[in-house]
């Protein structure tokens, strides 16, 4: 999603397109922090903002029509050595192996790109890192 001008801050415009495209209350969760901005395609002019936070449970996702799906996945799945894999990544016209975690089971689409990204910078602050990191 975007900041709208409605919204008052970054923040405020992650919690509002959370609960507009899934269905998460975020107002209910513990806020963690803000993880750096990551920048999007090269020349883009795109920048991306995380925030982490923490839920008490778990809760059905409502999805709008902007999400296709949407799931939780423990922990443990996501550190899990044999779960990382190399995803071909084509970029103008060239692959590029990118690491990333098949968190679904085989057919099924992975965590790569900026999500993987963000999930490095969300584990580093816990002192945690995924176990293969090609890219960096």
């Amino acid at each position: 999603g975007r900041v709208d001008t409605s919204d008052a801050s970054p923040r405020s415009a992650v919690e509002r397109e959370t609960r507009e495209e899934v269905g998460l209350d975020l107002s209910r969760a513990n806020y963690l922090g803000r993880l750096d901005d990551l920048c999007g395609r090269p020349n883009s002019g795109l920048v991306i903002s995380g925030f982490v936070y923490r839920a008490s449970q778990q809760i059905d996702f409502q999805l709008n029509r902007e999400v296709a799906q949407a799931f939780w996945v423990s922990l443990e799945t996501v550190l899990d050595r044999k779960r990382h894999v190399t995803y071909p990544f084509v970029y103008e016209g060239r692959p590029v192996p990118m690491p990333a975690i098949d968190l679904l089971g085989p057919g099924q689409p992975v965590l790569w790109g900026l999500t993987y990204r963000f999930l490095d910078l969300m584990l580093g602050l816990t002192g945690r890192t995924i176990p293969s990191l090609a890219w960096k």
